[in-house]
């Protein structure tokens, strides 16, 4: 079974789906997301809690979307593919984790 919702990116549609079933998909053998450019769709694993999860599954799974949704972002903005810092996962990781004290720090300055 997968979830499906569609979010604006730039102005373009992409598809948000949490497969939960990421033993049967390849893509997630390896990763708990990916982000399909041509595709226009951003997957995260639908992860299930055993020894080897987090506690806090609910976060370990909107830090993965955040860290797609921020590789769509510099894809669709063209820097993806036009430099070497836009698809590098360091940065990818750096904007996903950082965001949401960034956001936190603008609303408070009253400036977002």
């Amino acid at each position: 079974m997968k979830t499906v919702n569609v979010i604006d990116i730039l102005g373009t549609q992409y598809r948000v789906i949490q497969d939960n079933e990421p033993d049967k998909n390849p893509k997630l053998t390896n990763a708990l997301g990916y982000f399909e450019p041509c595709s226009k769709k951003l997957v995260i694993s639908g992860i299930k809690e055993d020894d080897n999860t987090v506690e806090n599954l609910d976060d370990l799974k909107d830090c993965v979307l955040r860290h797609e949704i921020m590789h769509a972002f510099l894809y669709e903005s063209g820097l993806y593919e036009s430099s070497d810092w836009a698809a590098s996962e360091e940065m990818i990781d750096y904007f996903a984790l950082q965001l949401p004290k960034i956001v936190a720090a603008m609303r408070a300055a009253e400036v977002l």
